[in-house]
């Protein structure tokens, strides 16, 4: 019979100090126990606690995953459903200080190396969990049952039951950032249109909004950053150090608290109304499939959306359902299976040699665009399904011919929110070149700190600023180079060698990106510039992939340029696959199926690997 470790931390995210023991499969270690699907945060030293399942003692609770599809079968009233999520909710935040946690079986395939000191986490509903699927089915099915007037609240419990499952006590800052928002937009819409009797205190509302979220943004991501820079410059002058705080960065806060900002600042500007109902507003800021890893909405976009419950559409579902398949294809068959070559050459630092450093740098990249794009479009299909659409956030980034054109299609929603809320408030490029360069600097200093407080997503953000910087500047210097070869600016060699230039700036940028550290960073850097001779086989072997992964990896990333390819040439490929015949659409989403089943990601022996954007 197998083994299995079992956990006992009182409190794991805060300690890091976790004793394990074994315990046979089947064992009951405090008399009957009673098992809880949910998991831990932790962040021990910035590693990862992946739990599969926490272990109360007899009597402490029912079966949360049993009492759930009971209440769904036997049709409760959605009060009861309400009730329930927040008496599990409440059961998991008492997990956390005193249950058992279960580790699954086996040896996770590949290291799990911790990003620049953010702690780890895996999602108790994470998108590729069976926990999330159970979920979202029961959310679906009792929205469609319940009157129309009642289906908003109930999406509203579910999305506060989804947050809660990460951390319970966290639900209050959504709470916070959507009702002080709330408030400055009834304060604006109260004031009224801009006028020279009350410009200055529309101009404070919106000041004391933004201060309150963005104050609450930096104390949970950014003050120990900042605080650890200081104190390296206090120590060597012999200050007293500024104290750290044991704090946790709260899931999906970069997200929700920028959606909250374009709302106040789209309400000052007059561009959309503000809303009355502070319930339709928070169900706008903790809508549960973009809550926690975008994209960014606006308000203009969601709000109108959800002033009357869609109907129920068979061909919305299905258009819903084939997004999510495509998602789940991306995460678990390519995403997850290129981070295994990618988190081990990453964890040596450099020391496997320059030729492992590329290899896992361009896999990355894919593993990065799949893992992001592949959670948008699972929250694009589940908000499809429940009648909302979100917009894009992807468009073939990688085809992009210069690095200009890469950010108008990657992380769509963030690029569009700098550009509309800081660039052009800055002065965007009608200043002259010299503010313009300076403009595109600020925004994508900004855009570095957005991804993570460390000083690696900074050189990572301040690298694309100069990448756009000196497009800008040689731009009408290459077009007469073009013209002096005799080349067309437009023909297929110069389209792809721009494109292949473009891809290789991006990948040597995400060096920074992935590193642990400014250290890790440059060593990379460095085995980069002395790739030295091929490795043979055996080296390669030790990147972390066997013969048939490498194999695989390299089908996976030609599948997914196909694919991008073929987006650019015809649109949509789901849409296109949706107007063939009923036969042709069910052998596609068969093998979307059996892709996933036999060359995915999962089983006993490999733990479910958290979306990247989760950290930020």
């Amino acid at each position: 019979m197998k083994e299995r470790t079992v956990l006992q931390t009182p409190t794991p995210a805060l300690s890091g100090q976790v004793k394990g023991y074994s315990a046979k499969r089947g064992s009951q270690p405090f008399g009957t126990p009673v098992f809880m699907s949910v998991c831990i945060i932790g962040a021990g030293g910035g590693g990862v606690n992946r739990v599969e399942r926490i272990i109360f003692p007899a009597g402490r609770t029912g079966s949360v995953k049993k009492a759930f599809f009971s209440y769904i079968l036997l049709g409760k009233p959605a009060c009861d459903m309400v009730s329930f999520a927040w008496k599990a909710a409440r059961t998991a935040a008492a997990a956390c200080e005193t249950g058992r946690a279960v580790c699954g079986c086996g040896a996770v395939k590949g290291p799990v190396v911790p990003w620049n000191g953010e702690q780890g986490r895996i999602a108790a509903l994470n998108f590729v969990s069976l926990r999330f699927c159970a979920f979202f089915v029961a959310a679906v099915f009792v929205y469609y049952v319940l009157p129309r007037r009642a289906r908003q609240p109930w999406l509203l419990a579910c999305s506060c039951f989804f947050y809660m499952c990460w951390n319970p006590a966290y639900i209050v800052l959504i709470l916070f950032s959507a009702f002080s928002t709330y408030l400055c937009g009834r304060a604006l819409a109260v004031l009224g249109a801009p006028a020279a009797g009350n410009r200055g205190r529309r101009r404070a509302a919106m000041a004391v909004s933004l201060a309150a979220n963005l104050g609450i943004l930096f104390f949970f991501k950014y003050y120990n950053f900042f605080a650890q820079s200081a104190n390296g410059l206090l120590a060597a002058r012999g200050f007293p150090a500024v104290p750290l705080l044991g704090v946790l960065l709260p899931v999906g806060i970069s997200f929700y608290t920028f959606q909250a900002i374009g709302y106040t600042v789209d309400v000052y500007r007059g561009s959309v109304s503000a809303e009355q109902r502070f319930w339709r507003y928070l169900l706008f800021i903790s809508f549960f499939p973009q809550l926690v890893a975008g994209p960014i909405e606006r308000s203009g976009n969601i709000l109108p959306q959800l002033q009357l419950p869609a109907r129920f559409s068979y061909e919305r579902a299905k258009s819903g359902l084939v997004l999510m398949l495509w998602g789940y294809i991306q995460k678990m068959v390519v995403a997850d299976r290129l981070a295994l070559l990618a988190d081990t050459v990453y964890a040596q630092g450099g020391a496997l040699g320059g030729w492992a450093t590329a290899t896992a740098t361009v896999l990355f990249c894919f593993e990065l665009y799949c893992d992001f794009s592949s959670y948008t479009d699972i929250a694009r299909g589940a908000a499809r399904i429940l009648g909302v659409e979100l917009m894009e956030n992807f468009r073939s980034p990688f085809l992009s011919q210069s690095v200009a054109e890469f950010w108008r299609n990657w992380h769509i929603s963030l690029s569009s929110f700098f550009r509309d809320y800081l660039y052009i408030p800055l002065g965007g490029s009608r200043r002259g070149l010299a503010r313009t360069c300076v403009n595109t600097m600020v925004v994508f200093l900004c855009s570095g700190l957005w991804h993570g407080a460390a000083w690696t997503f900074v050189a990572w953000g301040l690298l694309h600023g100069l990448y756009l910087v000196c497009g800008r500047l040689t731009l009408p210097l290459r077009k007469r180079l073009y013209t002096a070869l005799r080349v067309p600016y437009g023909c297929l060699p110069a389209r792809l060698w721009r494109t292949a230039w473009t891809f290789a700036l991006v990948a040597f940028s995400m060096i920074f990106f992935r590193a642990g550290g400014m250290d890790a960073a440059l060593s990379m850097v460095r085995s980069l510039l002395r790739p030295g001779a091929f490795p043979g086989r055996e080296a390669v072997l030790a990147w972390g992939m066997d013969g048939p992964d490498l194999l695989l990896s390299a089908v996976c990333v030609a599948a997914v340029v196909l694919c991008d390819v073929l987006r650019r040439r015809w649109g949509s490929l789901s849409a296109r696959l949706l107007q063939k015949p009923l036969a042709v659409q069910w052998a596609v989403l068969l093998a979307g199926v059996l892709t996933v089943a036999i060359f995915g990601m999962y089983g006993e022996g490999y733990v479910e690997k958290p979306f990247i954007y989760f950290q930020f």
